[in-house]
């Protein structure tokens, strides 16, 4: 149910992503690199761009009580149209063999793919049905974002947005219950994020 839900949402996202604008790296009066979007009648401004995946990849905790991490990470940029984000992943296993995936993506210059991501929470839908339960949530004033769970098939997921530009996403088919998920998310050092 997670995977058909986010393929959905993730075609939703990415149909709405064209652009017309030309977009061409160049280096701000700060010496900070951005993209100069020209427009088509020539004005020019210099946009935001997210933040290197290898520093988001530096947010993983070393370790996690019962669960330590594994070969399994990756890290990439990418740039749809005039929009760019970056992502990290990373893998942890417990001593059952027990997997949960932790994918952080900063979508600084890319507000309509985070608005996207929590188009879910904003909906403000609850879906139930026999053994699968979809629902928003709320942690404190600066984490929000929608919940999956799929107790037939084992699956787990949450899914959080912070500060209109982080969106971290835990996934687990193997974890007893969805509180290990959220126990993670509340943990995450997001104070740390720039």
């Amino acid at each position: 149910m997670v995977r058909y839900f986010m393929f959905f949402m993730l075609c939703f996202v990415l149909s709405g992503c064209g652009s017309e604008n030309s977009t061409n790296e160049v280096i701000a009066s700060d010496g900070v690199t951005g993209s100069d979007t020209s427009d088509i009648e020539g004005e020019s401004t210099v946009r935001k761009l997210a933040l290197p995946a290898d520093t988001l990849f530096q947010m993983f905790p070393p370790i996690i009580e019962g669960y330590s991490r594994t070969s399994e990470n990756s890290r990439h940029i990418d740039n749809i149209g005039a929009s760019q984000f970056s992502t990290a992943r990373q893998q942890y296993k417990g001593a059952k063999g027990e997997l949960i995936d932790i994918i952080l993506t900063d979508y600084n210059a890319a507000p309509a793919l985070y608005e996207g991501a929590l188009s879910f929470y904003f909906s403000g839908m609850k879906l139930e049905e026999k053994g699968r339960r979809m629902e928003s949530f709320e942690v404190g004033e600066q984490i929000i974002g929608w919940s999956a769970i799929d107790t037939e098939q084992n699956e787990y997921a949450v899914f959080a947005g912070y500060d209109n530009r982080y969106y971290l996403s835990l996934n687990s088919n193997s974890v007893d219950d969805i509180n290990v998920l959220f126990n993670l998310l509340e943990n995450f050092p997001f104070e740390n994020l720039p």
